[in-house]
């Protein structure tokens, strides 16, 4: 048994957020969950949720639940209600947990993107005055408001979805139904970026993936045609008066 799983096995709860092989937090801030008013046994689960060992087999417990003795079947009577009690809590991070899965599964790297897309269209959504057409758009996703502010987390029947396939259409939809708004909204448009080095007339939008390119030091959009091998102009900016503002 290696270092880090025997320290996950001895977690304590003061410091059990650190429970993963990788020391990896499994709670998020978006999570309902207190880990405070979890048993013994609830918090050791938590523990269990992104470790995969290696078992010695049922035939060493007689086929039961080591807990309720019970004979086990697919899942557990105790197992199940407490992947039910969890099911919706979104606490898993995707981005520590298991980063690769974005390159290897397709459904992830979709989710990917369509998260991100949702991510960039929450920065307009969140200073539109027009709050009907917000709220309906937020609707469409209610409960789970997390998914517009977080790229990366996820519930036990988020991912679930995204293996059926549910989700991705959903958050098709929603990202579709917002960029129609933010088209139409002059609030919205208003918002928009002119690619500073093409001087074109078009509009664009960070959430617009396969045309445009945002800076990640100043958020800057320029298209991508553009800006390749072209240093961000407003950086630059940025750059040559703080030079200046050393020589004075």
């Amino acid at each position: 048994m290696s270092n880090n799983i025997q320290e996950t096995e001895t977690a304590t709860l003061s410091d059990w957020e650190v429970i993963d092989i990788n020391n990896c937090s499994i709670m998020h801030q978006c999570s309902n969950l207190d880990p405070s008013k979890m048993d013994q046994a609830t918090q050791e689960k938590m523990q269990m949720l992104t470790i995969i060992k290696s078992e010695t087999g049922l035939d060493s417990q007689n086929y039961k639940c080591f807990r309720c003795n019970s004979f086990i079947g697919l899942v557990c009577h105790e197992s199940m209600k407490f992947l039910k009690m969890i099911e919706l809590e979104p606490i898993f991070d995707i981005s520590k947990l298991n980063p690769s899965l974005y390159s290897t599964v397709p459904e992830m790297s979709e989710m990917k993107r369509l998260r991100t897309q949702m991510f960039q269209i929450q920065k307009y959504l969140s200073c539109c005055d027009d709050n009907d057409a917000v709220a309906a758009i937020e609707k469409k996703i209610l409960p789970r408001l997390y998914l517009w502010k977080e790229i990366s987390i996820y519930s036990l029947r988020d991912l679930i979805e995204v293996a059926n396939g549910k989700l991705i259409e959903q958050l098709k939809t929603v990202v579709q139904l917002a960029i129609q708004h933010i088209k139409s909204c002059k609030r919205c448009w208003h918002k928009g970026y002119i690619c500073e080095l093409c001087k074109s007339e078009e509009v664009i939008f960070p959430f617009q993936l396969d045309l445009a390119v945002t800076c990640p030091l100043c958020s800057t959009v320029y298209h991508q045609q553009c800006k390749k091998g072209i240093a961000c102009r407003k950086c630059s900016r940025r750059t040559a008066r703080a030079l200046q503002d050393l020589q004075i």
